[in-house]
This record gives structure tokens, C-alpha cells and sequence, in this order.
């Protein structure tokens, strides 16, 4: 389906052509005889080697042989029985990769054991959904491909064998429409704050969960505003797995039982593995602590290390600027900015930005272009996420309106 869809953005099949849209009303056998074809599901001789490659990272079929039997057996009941005689000839040895987001950084690809993720979610069962309602449903908003989606999605409801209700590709109120009384809903802080601006309510007694982005004060009081009865945030990466949760923004975040702090590192109990943490961790307590942002990583610029993250901070001290985003471009750095008003003149913050940058950090920090929108560019998961540029001669996008009301939205 993930594949679908970045194909279905692209314009490359319609609508008809949707998995989704192909299921409602037929039987198990009619699903299994769909062929994964051009005419059917939209997947050309190219794009359907994109895909092999995509179910092969996913599930790690390579290790088994079994991703070359994919380009004989073109249904999609075969590559079910395919990807299941997989999961039985790796036995304990079972994994799944994760593409991080990319929003720091490089996208990649990282492998985690099904074992660490089992313990993973028994811990999130015992720890912040000990108490959920036996009855309760669980709706994800979530694609199931991430590793967020993938937990919470597949694995939380069948360790629970509770129903799930898939409404990832539904519409932006479906959740209400669809939720009851001791229903948990997965979620991220951009769908969170979809549902409040919506001003519906979901019944009395909905759960909610967000991940995936770090929550705002605007996350809570969406929260709050869609009448859940509790919203959980789950701390962690695509790296690491969850590490932490709360209910509520001003507490710190409780580390999950099959984890513990050692010097300021966290440690999987059953098997000692340090994990590779992609945040600054504040301990206030053994398993306490607050999240202080994510560790700089620098790049090389003409020969010198700069921060993207230090870089973000100083153009923030403009009070003219509300958000911003810094990349590696083609040569230096690219910046994207949000101005707080949107008819203000671009032309004239870029170069109070340049020159703010003079002033406070290296030469090697001055931007090759600076793009300016109404938001920073997010994926469907609300991470951060690449733009396109065209340079001009001075740096700024090419061809870009003198104010943000000519821009579209992203």
C-alpha cells in the first residue's frame, strides 16, 4: 500500500487502481486472486521491481531466497503465502526492516529482530496501556510500514486480539465517525491536530496515542478539544524503538520497563544492547527524563563542520521568523524559513539573515538558497521532510512571490 501511494501522489495510477478501494466488499479468495499487474493495481514491469525491492527490505526475504519466487507469483494471495513460508524458514531469527524519515540526516534502512520488538510491545502492554479496556478496538491512523505504525498497528492488536480497524487512508474525521467507548486510536501530533481543528468529539472513553513527531502544546489541547480520555505520547526513533512515555506535557517521560539508564545511556535489559539514541536525554530521575532536542549532527561545508541544528537556533533569534529548517543543498547549506508575517518582504529577511549569520557563525554556515513558505515541508508521518530548489544568482528561490500569500500550502 505505501507503495501505492507514493505512486497514486506522483499521478502515475488513479484511484480505481487503490488496494484499498478494491477491497471494500470482496470475499478473502477474491483479494488473493487480485494480480499485482499494471491493469490492476497500477505496477509496470520498473515499478514492480521497486516493489519486490521494497517487500524485500521490509520483510528481509534475501535471507531465504524466498524475494525471487516474487517476480513468478504475481497475486496477491501468492506473495502472502510467499512472505508466511518466509516467516516459517527463519523461525526465532525473524526481522523487519524500517526506513527512518530522513527528516535528520539521510533516509536508511534499519533492521530490527521481531524478538526486541515483542519485548518492546509486552512492555508497553504492562507499562502505559495496562489499564485499557478489555473490549476496547484499535484504530490506526498510522501506515503500517513504519516502525511506529507496524507496533502499535499489527503487533499491539494481535498480542491484545483486539480488532483493528485500519483508516490510515480515510478521511480526516473517519476517526470520529468510527470510534467508541474503549477504542484506542493511533495516531501522530499532525493527525492529532487535524481532529481538534475539526471541533469534533469522539465519544466518552476514547484512548489515544501519538508518536512519530514530537508533540506541541497544540497536540494536547487538540487532545483536549476531541474530548479523548487520554492521550499517551511514546518517545523513541526509528533506531531505537520506544524508550519512554507520559500522559501530559509538563511531566517527564517514564522509561519503559525492559530498559534502563546507565550513565546517561539506555540499555536493553535482555541483552545489554546500548541503543543509539538520536535525542538529548535530561535524566531527572533512574527512569525519568526530559527530552532537551535532537544531538547536533554536523556536516562538512567547503571543509568545516557546521551544525544544521546551531544554524536553526541562530536564525530563530530574528523575531521576524517563526520556523525554519536547514539541509544540506547542492555545495552549502539550504535553508527553509517561515516567516511569522506573511506578507512580509523576502527579499529583505534573506539578507537579514544573511547578515545575522555573519555576525554570530562561521562563513561556511551562509546559505546557497533560502526557499520561504507557509510551513516547513512534512511527510504523510508530519516529520520534516526534503524540498526542491531553484537557485538564483542571490541565493533565494528562483522565480518566488515577494509574500507568503502567493505561496501554496504543502
Amino acid at each position: 500500500m505505501a507503495e501505492q501511494d507514493q505512486r497514486f501522489r506522483r499521478g502515475q495510477i488513479g484511484a480505481d487502481q487503490l488496494l484499498t478501494g478494491q477491497l471494500v466488499g470482496l470475499s478473502e479468495e477474491a483479494v488473493d486472486r487480485l494480480e499485482i499487474n499494471e491493469d490492476r493495481l497500477g505496477f509496470d514491469s520498473l515499478a514492480l521491481l521497486e516493489l519486490i525491492l521494497a517487500t524485500n527490505r521490509f520483510f528481509q526475504l534475501h535471507r531465504t531466497g524466498i524475494e525471487d519466487y516474487l517476480l513468478v507469483h504475481r497475486d496477491v494471495g501468492a506473495w502472502i503465502d510467499l512472505i508466511e513460508k518466509h516467516h516459517q524458514m527463519v523461525g526465532d531469527d525473524l526481522a523487519f526492516g524500517f526506513a527512518t524519515s530522513g527528516s535528520v540526516g539521510t533516509p536508511k534502512s534499519v533492521l530490527h529482530s521481531a524478538a526486541d520488538l515483542w519485548i518492546e510491545i509486552r512492555a508497553q502492554i504492562a507499562g502505559p496501556f495496562a489499564d485499557l479496556p478489555e473490549t476496547g478496538r484499535i484504530l490506526s491512523l498510522v501506515p503500517a510500514h513504519h516502525i511506529y505504525g507496524f507496533l502499535f498497528g499489527c503487533v499491539l492488536p494481535d498480542f491484545l486480539q483486539r480488532e483493528m480497524i485500519d483508516l490510515h487512508r480515510s478521511g480526516p474525521t473517519a476517526a470520529f465517525r468510527t470510534a467508541r467507548t474503549g477504542d484506542l486510536v493511533i495516531g501522530t501530533p499532525v493527525h492529532w491536530e487535524h481532529l481538534g481543528a475539526s471541533r469534533l468529539r469522539f465519544d466518552e472513553g476514547v484512548f489515544g496515542v501519538t508518536s512519530a513527531g514530537a508533540s506541541t502544546r497544540a497536540t494536547w489541547c487538540s487532545a483536549e478539544t476531541a474530548n479523548l480520555f487520554r492521550l499517551t505520547e511514546i518517545f523513541g526513533s526509528t533506531e531505537t524503538g520506544g524508550l519512554g512515555s507520559r500522559t501530559g506535557p509538563d511531566e517527564d517521560f517514564t522509561l519503559l520497563r525492559h530498559l534502563s539508564c546507565q550513565k546517561d545511556a539506555v540499555i536493553r535489559d535482555h541483552d545489554q544492547a546500548l541503543l543509539p539514541l538520536q535525542d538529548q536525554l535530561e535524566w531527572k530521575k533512574a527512569r525519568q527524563f526530559r527530552v532537551c532536542g535532537r544531538i547536533d549532527k554536523s556536516v562538512k561545508v567547503a571543509g568545516v563542520n557546521v551544525s544544521p541544528a546551531q544554524i536553526e537556533r541562530l536564525i530563530l533569534q530574528l523575531p521576524e521568523i517563526e520556523a525554519v529548517a536547514v539541509r544540506p543543498g547542492a555545495q552549502r547549506l539550504k535553508f527553509f524559513v517561515v516567516p511569522r508575517d506573511p506578507i512580509i518582504d523576502t527579499d529583505r529577511l534573506g539578507n537579514a539573515i544573511r547578515t545575522h549569520l555573519r555576525n554570530t557563525a562561521v562563513a561556511a554556515a551562509l546559505p546557497e538558497s533560502i526557499t520561504f513558505g507557509p510551513d516547513i515541508p512534512r511527510n504523510a508521518m508530519g516529520k520534516h521532510q526534503d524540498w526542491p530548489v531553484a537557485v538564483s544568482e542571490t541565493g533565494v528561490a528562483e522565480n518566488g512571490p515577494n509574500k507568503l500569500s502567493d505561496l501554496p500550502f504543502n
